[in-house]
C-alpha cells in the first residue's frame, strides 16, 4: 500500500512515499527491500534534479552526497547511472517472471499487449523470448525468496 505526506506534513516540506508491506511480504523481499527503495530514492532525485537543474533546498544540517545531484558533478552522475542500471536490471527480471506466470494462470497474448502498451509484433516478440527460454539470472532473483536461503548469485 502506498500512502504520501505532503507539504507540512512530509519530512523535507515536500512529499514522503510511504510503502507498506505486510510481514509475509518483507520476509519475501528480505533485504532486497531497502537496495530496490534506496535505487528508486536516487532516482527520484536525480530525475528532480535533471528537470531542475539545481540542487534541492535542503535542511541546513544535511550532509548527504544524495542533496548534492548537480553540484557533487560526475560522481553522483554515476551514482545515478548505477542505480537506474541496478533497476533496469531488476526489472526486466521482474517483467520476465510477470510473463512467464501470466502464461501459467493461462493469460493470453491480447491482456500482455493491452498491459505492455505496445505493438502486438514487439509483445509477441518478448513473451515468445521469454516462454520459450529457461529463466535468466534477473527472472531467478525475482522468483526467489530470500528468506528461503536459496539466493540467486548475481
Amino acid at each position: 500500500m502506498l500512502t504520501y505526506r505532503q507539504d507540512g506534513q512530509a519530512r523535507r516540506n515536500g512529499v514522503d512515499l510511504v510503502i507498506s508491506l505486510t510481514a509475509d511480504q518483507a520476509a519475501a523481499l528480505g533485504s532486497d527491500v531497502a537496495t530496490l527503495a534506496e535505487a528508486f530514492d536516487t532516482v527520484l532525485v536525480g530525475l528532480a534534479a535533471l528537470r531542475s537543474g539545481r540542487d534541492p533546498v535542503v535542511p541546513p544540517d544535511s550532509t548527504s552526497l544524495k542533496d548534492q545531484p548537480v553540484s557533487a558533478g560526475p560522481v553522483w552522475d554515476e551514482w545515478l547511472i548505477r542505480d537506474v542500471s541496478y533497476l533496469r536490471g531488476r526489472l526486466a527480471g521482474v517483467g520476465a517472471a510477470a510473463i512467464r506466470a501470466h502464461d501459467g494462470h493461462g493469460g493470453g497474448l491480447a491482456e500482455v499487449v493491452r498491459a505492455m502498451g505496445a505493438k502486438k509484433p514487439t509483445v509477441q516478440r518478448r513473451r515468445d523470448t521469454v516462454l520459450r527460454a529457461v529463466p535468466t539470472t534477473a527472472e531467478l532473483w525475482a522468483t526467489t525468496c530470500p528468506a528461503s536461503g536459496n539466493d540467486v548469485a548475481e
